[in-house]
């Protein structure tokens, strides 16, 4: 973490590259790939391969100093226990935390977030230990 600069104790204007992506219905790794290179305004390539677009979207994170990422409707990761396509996202989700090395904030709906969200966290122990804290607002 980076320490505070002079300029935020003083009560100066601190700006954080915030990179927002709403994770699609019915989610794939290759979807939530190109949902957040999108979002980067980084092109996904012709006949992408979920590897190759993963090293893309980790090096456009690094090269743009993305300091936060945050995946709204989260609870699309997440369609049933088991469900071999969530557990595939759940693991890209997972290398992308730990290879980004930046904050996430996993957002959704009260009611998909209850189902969803936390769901997933208590499904994939994993991924919870990643996640410094949750809440519900």
């Amino acid at each position: 973490m980076r320490p505070c600069s002079p300029d935020y104790r003083s009560g100066g204007a601190v700006n954080v590259l915030v990179l927002f992506a709403r994770v699609p219905p019915s989610a794939t790794v290759l979807g939530l790939t190109a949902a957040l290179l999108g979002a980067l305004a980084t092109p996904v390539a012709q006949r992408p391969t979920s590897t190759w677009e993963l090293q893309r979207l980790i090096a456009a994170v690094h090269d743009r100093a993305v300091e936060l990422i945050i995946l709204d409707e989260a609870e699309n990761l997440k369609s049933g226990r088991g469900d071999p396509r969530s557990d595939t996202c759940v693991a890209w989700l997972k290398i992308l935390i730990k290879a980004t090395r930046t904050p996430f904030v996993l957002a959704g709906t009260v009611a998909g977030a209850v189902a969803g969200i936390e769901g997933l966290l208590r499904y994939d122990t994993h991924l919870a230990r990643l996640v410094l804290a949750h809440a519900r607002l």
